[in-house]
Order: C-alpha cells, then sequence, then structure tokens
C-alpha cells in the first residue's frame, strides 16, 4: 500500500508517460496546449477566386464543407488549350500565367474551371512554388465532386515531402476513402505506403484507432515508411491499453534498424528512433506494471518494472533521451523500493555535466523517498531547498510571460483563446532571441536560473519544425520577388504574394502560439510541483508529530516496500566488473548513471 504521495507518482508518471505526446514530444512532457485553430475562408465559388489558406493546426478538411457541386467539362476554350499546350511542353511558368488567367477572366465553364485550377497547381509545383500549389490543391481535396479530386491525392503526397509537418496536409486527406486511396497508388507500392502511413496518421488524429492499426500495418517492410509506421502503430497500441502489441511495434523498429542500419535518411535518425523505441517500451511495461487490488493500494509488477528498467538502460548514453530515460527509470527504482538506484540516477541527473537540464520533480522524488522511510528532517530540508531555488525561478517566469510572450489567460475550463498576430509575433521573436543567444532575460546570475528553464521549453522538435516551416515559405517568397518573365509582374504573381504573405502570417500565428504555449506548460508544471512540495510539507509535520492519518498503513507500506524489489537488480552489490568507491564529492563522467545511495529506513522506530 502506498501514501498519497506513492498516488501521486503513479498517476503524474504512470498514466502521463502514455500521453499522446509523451511519445511524439523529445521531452516525455505532459500536453497541456493545443495550438489555435483557424477555418479557411471559404471559395464562394467565383471562378478567379483567391485561393483559402489551408486549416491549421490539426483541422479537418472533411469538417470544413466547401463542396462545389457536381459538374462536367466542355469544350475548352482557345485560352485554355493555349495553356495546355504549354503544360505538355512543361513549360511551366507560361502554363502558370496562362491557366490562371483561364480563372481570372472565366473564359471557360464550370468543368474546364476545376480543370484550370488543377493544373496551375501542377504547374506551380513543378516550378517548385510548393505552399503555392498547395494552396490550390487544398481546395480541390475538400471537394469531393471536384473532376480533378482523386488525382489531386497523389500531389498531395508529393508535397508531404517537399512541405514540414506543421502545413498539416494528413489533415486534408478526410474526404478520401481507403479505396481511393489504394487506386491512386496502383503499381507504386512506395506511394501505396506513404498514402497508408499518411492516411493512418490521419485516423489516428480523429481517435479511430482500429482503422489507424490497420493502416499503419499495410506499410510493408523495405517502404521508408515502415519505421514511422510502426512507431504510430505502437502509440495508437498504447492509446488502446494495449501493451503486448505496443511493445512488439516497438520492437519490430528496433530489429529492423538492426537488419537495416541506412534504412532512414540518416545514422543520427536511425539512432534517434532506437532510443525512442527503447524509451517507448520502458513506458509501456512501467505503466502496465502497476496493479490497484483495492482503492488506494498499488502493487508493482517485479517482472514488468525489471523488463522496463532494462528497455530504459539501452537508450544510448549519448542520447537526447538519455536523462529522461534515467529519471523515469528512478519512478520505477522507487516502485520497487529500491531506493538506492533512485536516488543514483538522480545523483546522475544533478550533476554539473548537465548544467541547462531541468528535472525539478527529482528533488521531489527524492523528498518521497525520505518521507517513506520516516527520515522527516531529510525530506524537510530537501522541501525548504525546492521551495527557495524554484520559488524566485517561478516569479521570473512569471515576468517573462507576461512582457515577451504575452496573451489571454486560460478560462475557468483551462481553455486558452488564439493570439492575436501581435501576439504571436511578439513571443516568437523572443523564442528566436532565445535561439540566437540574444534574450537579455537570460543573462546575468538571475538568468543563468531561468536559462534551462525556458531552453527547455523551447526546446522541442514540432517547434523546430514549426519554424523550418517558416523558412520554407520565407524561401517561396524570396524566389518569388526574384521570378523572371512570364510570372514576373503578372497578376499570378500578384496572387501568390498574397497567397504566401497569408500563409506566412498564419505560420507565424501558429509557432508563436506553439510557443507560448510550450512556455505556459513549464510555467503550469512548475506551479504544481510547488504545490505538492507545499502539501508534503504538511503530511512530514504530521509524522514528525506522530499523527499521520494511517500510522500502521505507513509502517506496513515500508515493510512491504522493502521486500519488493527489482528482480537481480535491486541490491547495491559490486559484481566482478565494478567496485564499490565511495563519493568524496568530485564528479566523474564515467561513473555517471552507476552512482547508488544508501538509505536506511527507520519507521520501524516510531510508534
Amino acid at each position: 500500500m502506498r501514501s498519497r504521495w506513492g498516488r501521486f507518482m503513479l498517476f503524474t508518471s504512470a498514466l502521463g508517460l502514455l500521453a499522446t505526446s509523451a511519445f511524439a514530444q523529445p521531452k516525455g512532457k505532459k500536453p497541456k496546449d493545443k495550438a489555435p485553430a483557424e477555418a479557411p475562408a471559404k471559395d464562394k465559388g467565383k471562378a478567379g477566386a483567391k485561393p483559402a489558406t489551408p486549416a491549421k493546426g490539426g483541422e479537418d478538411v472533411e469538417d470544413l464543407g466547401g463542396d462545389e457541386p457536381e459538374v462536367k467539362a466542355g469544350a475548352p476554350s482557345p485560352q485554355f488549350q493555349k495553356a495546355k499546350k504549354f503544360l505538355d511542353q512543361e513549360r511551366w511558368a507560361d502554363a502558370a500565367v496562362e491557366f490562371h488567367n483561364v480563372l481570372r477572366n472565366n473564359t471557360d465553364d464550370a468543368g474546364n474551371t476545376q480543370h484550370a485550377k488543377y493544373w496551375l497547381a501542377v504547374a506551380l509545383y513543378h516550378l517548385e512554388f510548393y505552399q503555392a500549389s498547395y494552396t490550390y490543391f487544398y481546395e480541390i481535396a475538400k471537394s469531393p465532386k471536384h473532376l480533378d479530386f482523386e488525382k489531386t491525392l497523389g500531389w498531395l503526397a508529393r508535397l508531404a515531402t517537399q512541405l514540414p509537418e506543421p502545413a498539416d496536409i494528413i489533415g486534408h486527406l478526410g474526404k478520401y476513402t481507403e479505396e481511393q486511396v489504394s487506386a491512386t497508388a496502383k503499381g507504386s507500392p512506395e506511394l501505396l505506403a506513404q498514402l497508408n502511413y499518411l492516411y493512418g496518421r490521419y485516423k489516428y488524429r480523429k481517435g479511430e484507432f482500429e482503422k489507424a492499426q490497420a493502416l499503419f500495418g499495410n506499410v510493408a517492410q523495405g517502404s521508408k515508411y515502415y519505421v514511422r509506421a510502426q512507431f504510430f502503430s505502437g502509440i495508437t497500441s498504447v492509446r488502446q491499453r494495449k501493451i503486448a502489441p505496443a511493445v512488439k511495434a516497438f520492437e519490430n523498429i528496433l530489429n529492423y534498424l538492426e537488419k537495416n542500419p541506412n534504412a532512414l535518411e540518416s545514422k543520427e535518425e536511425s539512432q534517434r528512433f532506437k532510443d525512442l523505441a527503447h524509451l517507448s517500451i520502458a513506458r509501456a511495461y512501467y505503466s502496465a506494471a502497476i496493479k490497484q487490488p483495492t482503492e488506494g493500494e498499488f502493487v508493482p509488477d517485479p517482472e514488468r518494472l525489471t523488463a522496463a528498467v532494462v528497455a530504459w538502460n539501452k537508450v544510448d548514453v549519448a542520447s537526447e533521451y538519455w536523462l529522461d530515460a534515467l529519471f523515469e527509470e528512478s519512478w520505477a527504482y522507487f516502485m520497487a523500493s529500491d531506493y538506492p538506484h533512485a536516488l543514483g540516477n538522480i545523483h546522475t541527473i544533478e550533476s554539473p555535466y548537465f548544467p541547462n537540464s531541468f528535472y525539478p520533480e527529482a528533488q521531489f522524488l527524492k523528498a518521497i523517498i525520505y518521507f517513506t522511510n520516516c527520515q522527516y528532517e531529510n525530506a524537510k530540508i530537501i522541501v525548504a531547498q525546492f521551495v527557495k531555488k524554484y520559488e524566485p525561478i517561478r516569479g521570473g517566469l512569471g515576468k517573462i510571460l507576461d512582457n515577451r510572450c504575452p496573451g489571454p489567460k486560460p478560462d475557468d475550463e483551462g481553455n486558452i483563446a488564439d493570439l492575436s498576430p501581435e501576439e504571436a509575433k511578439k513571443c516568437l521573436g523572443f523564442l528566436n532571441d532565445v535561439r540566437d543567444g540574444k534574450a537579455a532575460e537570460l543573462q546575468g546570475a538571475n538568468g543563468k536560473l531561468l536559462k534551462p528553464v525556458v531552453e527547455g521549453a523551447f526546446d522541442d522538435r514540432e517547434i523546430l519544425k514549426n519554424l523550418e516551416y517558416l523558412k520554407v515559405i520565407k524561401a517561396e517568397q524570396d524566389r518569388l520577388k526574384s521570378a523572371k518573365q512570364p510570372i514576373k509582374g503578372s497578376p499570378l504573381a500578384g496572387e501568390l504574394a498574397s497567397t504566401l504573405e497569408n500563409a506566412y502570417g498564419d505560420a507565424i500565428s501558429k509557432a508563436g502560439a506553439l510557443a507560448r504555449g510550450r512556455f505556459l506548460r513549464a510555467v503550469d508544471d512548475l506551479d504544481e510541483h510547488l504545490g505538492n512540495v507545499q502539501t508534503m510539507l504538511i503530511d512530514i509535520l504530521a509524522g514528525e508529530r506522530g499523527q499521520l492519518e494511517k500510522v500502521g498503513e505507513a509502517k506496513a507500506a515500508a515493510i512491504k516496500q522493502q521486500q519488493t524489489a527489482l528482480k537481480g537488480l535491486g541490491d547495491v552489490k559490486a559484481d566482478e566488473e565494478h567496485y564499490l568507491w565511495p563519493f568524496d564529492g568530485e564528479y566523474w563522467r564515467d561513473e555517471l548513471g552507476f552512482y547508488r545511495q544508501r538509505v536506511v529506513n527507520v519507521c520501524g522506530g516510531r510508534s
């Protein structure tokens, strides 16, 4: 049985580790923010209507409406024929200008107007104006009755390899059927694999896990999408609380990369997926290791805890995920009552080799361990140190948030309204200052305390992808400005400039909101930890007075903890390859991860 702090650990670590973004984010944190979404302007049905900006933040095309009536194409106009001739000759710039003129001048019937929009998008793709091309293909993708609806799916797949993920092409697959996916990829196994992966991601987003699982399973070995499909297959199983198939999917990644080390674009990416697979296996086993026979009672399964620790230990020491693995492993050791390992891991995390690491919960775990073993004085000292260190940090973060990354406050349900364009741009500017080392708030003695928190909040792959997306759009804008005839000075150039400007503004809004969301998450986490240590202090004081609500239960828990240990991993003993060496205050790099700290349980001597 466990005290309230055992329950806190279970829910924040066991369940929190299995949140969706725990596998997608490099730091394994809980998702507390959601990027704002905004519906695109709907096509009014005019032949030359301005292209709508693709939906942001995961909005799905099937939810946006905008279907056009079913039409037929008659005989094309001379201008259309001229544009098509340019297209067939691969004179992409001439074709793009002429098809835009067809749309602008309403030269053709509704059917050929639809064809003109499609061919304009194709020409722009070949001109490498991928974002601009996407805006036209996006309009077609939301209208199943469009004459070129099915053909557009293949172009969306191509664009998915050219535009970063924040372009959210996945969100625009909603109106395609599985039959259309198969028909589009007929004769091309790699295109079929890509579409199954993308469509599986879409179904996963919609919560249709069984369909998503089937689609991921259709991605065969040999495809460059196999590893990613298996990864999302594992995540999907986790969301369904199916631990065995989740572990199997992650193991498939490890086995495949072992046999095919060049399967991904780089060795670094292969190693990253290996580390993520080990981390995910550990989290899956850990979540399944804690049983709850009765209310308030948690019994760890030594076999599964052992499997979790084995997986955590396989995360490469040079990996960006190694400290995460070390910290998460500490909770497993705590659940197994292997306090020497738990405290030893925390000792490594707090070493000077990781000056920018930010794990405030590690101190909280130390306090829990001392509290569990009735070492109340030590627990009080740690709580006091925690408050002394992190309350000023919390105050500094609040000032930065108000001054450099402002925005609306959450409502009573925790929802946050969209940022204004000015707020998003301001927060994005702060993010760039931090990345460039120019943020004045992170300079000086006080700034050094805040720096790990702020940089940790912004050290996020999703943020990096959004910044990459901004660069892609900006590069297109620059290329458009330097475009030659016939695009230069044409009405098409004016429309593309407006389209790219809107896309850039939308991308700034999304990136700024995401950055602020990550910052808010860091502040909220710190608030939660500060609240928890204050509550713990009340229990410590009660324990000192012998007035715990259930003293007998606490004693029983302490005894039970001593009887439960990780199989073969719980003892502090030196084997033939190791020595026991007292820590003298000096850290050595080759000792990181091998520290142990003895803990004496004094609960038996209390009444």
